[in-house]
């Protein structure tokens, strides 16, 4: 029948009904959606992150796939909160606005236990995405901090400061973001630039020189790759990641967290000649890690 021959009342009902059917099946998504990242699924096909592969594999654009992403993480964090999403008491755009207030209050050093969390997300129920975002903003003790995380492509705030960037610029900033990111996994633009900034002072400030001159005395490192044949490796591979899926022969586009791996596992007796090493994206380290050793053998690494 067509939907215009419908009468005021059944329009209206049938509405109601297929939006109770659009949240369950996305709480099916969601699940689905969690076992994914479990297994590690979206590295198979040769993307980097789950994030990547519902971009990319499942077309979902950008803000949507994040959406799903972070309400997912919150479900599994919190199982309990499924059926006020179900019920339509929560939103997804809601439990993204909770997600984000719990990261940054720990980013804060103001971590929110499990049970916090949980009544921060009751105080959400029936509330709009920026009724949600005023009530968030009122438990923080910074409120001010919630509004200084966005990144725009081509520019972004840092307080009072605008950065207007060229495309190649925020290339470089991303390429860096990646190689810090062994050290700070949830690096934003702000704290990358606040980071070069320190770094440089360290660098250039006169200062500052024989405090790093009196730190360096009687320390080493001992690596056993030689430096020479690390980048040899970092050269051939065009510094990004060079798993490819067999079956499609896509390759992984990543340049974050990249990791020397060896194709031959060092433990098997593998060498650390040019051959025998490859750069892998963390990600894609621990999959084929898993693929030789077994998931329980990695388990520490598995969800990381």
């Amino acid at each position: 029948m067509m939907i215009q021959k419908l009468s005021d009342s059944v329009l209206l009902s049938q509405t109601k009904s297929l939006v109770r059917e659009e949240t369950r099946t996305t709480t099916e998504i969601l699940h689905h959606l969690l076992e994914i990242e479990a297994r590690k699924l979206f590295c198979a096909l040769g993307f980097s992150s789950l994030f990547e592969y519902a971009v990319k594999e499942l077309s979902y654009s950008e803000s949507a796939a994040q959406l799903r992403i972070d309400s997912m993480r919150l479900l599994r964090e919190l199982p309990q909160v499924e059926a006020q999403v179900q019920s339509g008491e929560l939103t997804l755009s809601v439990l993204v606005q909770a997600q984000k207030f719990f990261r940054q209050e720990a980013k804060m050093g103001r971590p929110v236990s499990a049970t916090q969390k949980q009544k921060v997300v009751q105080s959400l129920e029936g509330k709009s995405a920026r009724e949600a975002e005023r009530t968030l903003l009122a438990m923080s003790p910074q409120p001010e901090k919630h509004r200084s995380e966005t990144v725009r492509p081509v520019s972004a705030d840092f307080s009072e400061v605008r950065l207007n960037l060229s495309t190649e610029t925020l290339e470089d900033l991303e390429k860096l973001k990646g190689l810090l990111a062994h050290q700070f996994p949830e690096m934003t633009l702000s704290d990358l630039v606040a980071h070069l900034a320190k770094r440089a002072l360290k660098e250039l400030d006169p200062a500052q020189k024989e405090v790093r001159a009196k730190a360096s005395v009687g320390t080493s490192t001992v690596q056993s790759i030689p430096a020479a044949v690390k980048r040899a490796v970092w050269r051939r591979d065009s510094s990004r990641c060079t798993y490819v899926d067999p079956e499609t022969g896509r390759r992984c586009e990543s340049r974050h967290r990249l990791q020397i791996d060896h194709r031959h596992p060092k433990g098997l007796g593998g060498g650390n000649d040019v051959e025998n090493l490859r750069l892998l994206c963390a990600q894609h380290n621990a999959f084929e890690a898993a693929r030789i050793y077994g998931r329980e053998a990695i388990q520490p690494f598995w969800h990381n």
